[in-house]
């Protein structure tokens, strides 16, 4: 069982020498998306293995900070509610096209709530 201070994204390996890896592994969708770094070694002695996955951490947070990336609508928690499809349907090219008449009047169809 890991300690509750384990940092985010490191993980122990077991060395041939009987010995414990720790290295740095971050999720591949960020490196996928430009993270610049990859998985990194961190060495076998575990105080100075969580100062640097502490560190790396750090970085990859002010990275993903600064891409000021809107998240995917379809990973919310949102996911397959009414207000999910009317945002989805919000997003497409037939929503789009419409003219700016026609918009107003889907929104207000759209957002009517009725007592059930």
């Amino acid at each position: 069982m890991k300690p509750k201070s384990w940092p985010k994204y490191m993980i122990d390996k077991p060395l041939a020498s009987g010995g414990v890896g720790y290295y740095w592994n971050p999720p591949l969708r960020d490196t996928r998306a430009g993270f610049k770094i990859g998985r990194e070694a961190l060495g076998s002695d575990y105080s100075a293995a969580v100062d640097r996955a502490n560190f790396l951490n750090n970085h990859l947070l002010a990275w993903r900070k600064d891409r000021n990336v809107v998240p995917d609508l379809d990973l919310s928690a949102r996911f397959g509610t009414v207000d999910w499809w009317i945002e989805r349907f919000m997003q497409t090219n037939a929503y789009k096209d419409l003219s700016d008449r026609s918009k107003q009047d889907y929104r207000e169809a759209l957002t009517i709530s009725t007592p059930i």
